[in-house]
C-alpha cells in the first residue's frame, strides 16, 4: 500500500514524508475502515435511515 499511496500523491504533485504514508496506510487498513463509524453503517444508518440488516457496510477484505 505505501507504494500506491506515493503513486497517488506523485499524480497529485504532492510531497509526502514517510511518516504521512503510514499514517494512510495505517487509516486505509480493512480493520481501521471497518471500525471507523464514518465509513460504516453505523454512521449511514444514522444520516439516511439504510438497512443496517444486510451486514456491515467493510467486508472482509478479501477478494473473491
Amino acid at each position: 500500500m505505501p507504494a500506491a499511496v506515493r503513486k497517488v500523491a506523485d499524480f497529485l504533485g504532492k510531497a509526502v514524508s514517510d511518516k504521512n504514508v503510514a499514517k494512510v496506510c495505517d487509516h486505509c487498513n480493512v480493520d481501521a475502515m471497518r471500525n471507523n463509524p464514518m465509513v460504516n453503517y453505523v454512521y449511514k444508518a444514522k444520516k439516511m435511515a439504510l438497512n443496517t440488516n444486510a451486514g456491515a457496510f467493510i467486508n472482509k477484505g478479501h477478494i473473491l
